[in-house]
């Protein structure tokens, strides 16, 4: 069973704004949290020494209990090849990065 976070949890939101100043935002998704790594070959993960210690804790919300990191951080995010699809890249704990597809 995951321990609590009790403080300095993160979660994420996207956001648009006009292109020209000042820049009034105009759409703002809801919150949501991004996934944990899982350690594969296949990503270059396998063997990283820190990814243990992004599983220990997991986000509690208004009585909801996430499973995703307590903190997460993203860093870019940049349109698929696939069109209808993003790719977030993000860092977890300050330990580990990541990336994950979304439509």
């Amino acid at each position: 069973r995951r321990k609590k976070a009790m403080n300095q949890q993160y979660t994420s939101f996207l956001y648009a704004f006009e292109a020209v100043p000042p820049f009034k935002i105009v759409a703002r998704s809801g919150l949501f949290c991004l996934p944990h790594v899982v350690e594969n070959t296949e990503d270059r993960r396998f063997g990283n020494p820190f990814l243990h210690l992004t599983r220990d804790v997991s986000v509690s919300l208004m009585g909801h209990d996430f499973d995703c990191p307590k903190i997460h951080f993203i860093s870019s995010i940049t349109q698929s090849v696939d069109e209808s699809k993003v790719i977030i890249s993000y860092g977890i704990n300050d330990c580990v990065p990541a990336t994950t597809e979304v439509t």
